[in-house]
């Protein structure tokens, strides 16, 4: 399946200019851990999640500190400029994170699930040729395919047989994601066993030993 088969097309975003109390506020409220940051264009800016509000949110508390003046003391420091402004950041583009791991509409779901397990990403922003977000596609997204009925897993392996097998297809049957391939037409070229590999649900493929 592609990104586009499970995208969430309806994607909440904010602009680099929108504050940073606005966007902790719509994190809270929609439940979600990070917003995705478009220009007024519609091209994708960056990122806003949770661990960018926290690193500005989290100022050390006088009170715990009351021993160690010394270190306090340079702490503050560190939050104001040599004119003597504070250096805190208000608005989303001061903040987010950028650049941003990005995919096609017609990026292969597996490749997706690879990138947000070695990037350590709970989500990925889709794009379309130019450069604007389409879409988003989640780890919920994808753990939501595992879940997927044996029926429908069924429907769908019955489906590729009929279009990629000419001779009498074998006897399937799906339990808890796990197909097994039955009778004398059970051993299939490999290209149509990756195929059925290839459909979403599917955990397993057991082709039972032919006799010779």
């Amino acid at each position: 399946m592609r990104a586009d088969d499970v995208m969430t097309t309806e994607v909440y975003c904010v602009g680099p200019e929108t504050s940073v109390k606005e966007v902790a506020t719509l994190l809270l409220r929609r439940h979600v851990r990070g917003l995705p940051v478009v220009n007024a264009d519609g091209t994708l800016a960056g990122m806003v999640t949770e661990a960018d509000l926290l690193a500005i949110g989290c100022a050390p508390d006088p009170r715990r500190h009351a021993r160690r003046d010394l270190i306090v003391a340079g702490m503050a420091a560190d939050h104001v400029d040599a004119s003597g402004r504070s250096e805190d950041r208000r608005i989303v583009a001061e903040i987010m994170s950028t650049p941003v791991v990005t995919a096609r509409a017609d990026a292969d779901l597996a490749d997706l699930a690879r990138i947000m397990l070695s990037r350590h990403l709970t989500r990925l922003p889709i794009l379309d040729d130019h450069n604007r977000l389409v879409g988003l596609v989640s780890r919920r997204d994808l753990v939501r395919l595992l879940a997927r009925t044996d029926a429908d897993i069924a429907d769908d392996v019955r489906q590729v047989l009929v279009d990629w097998c000419a001779e009498v297809p074998p006897a399937i049957s799906v339990v808890d994601g796990e197909v097994t391939l039955a009778g004398p037409a059970a051993a299939l070229p490999d290209l149509l066993l990756a195929l059925i590999r290839a459909i979403p649900g599917v955990i397993a493929v057991h082709v039972p030993a032919q006799p010779r």
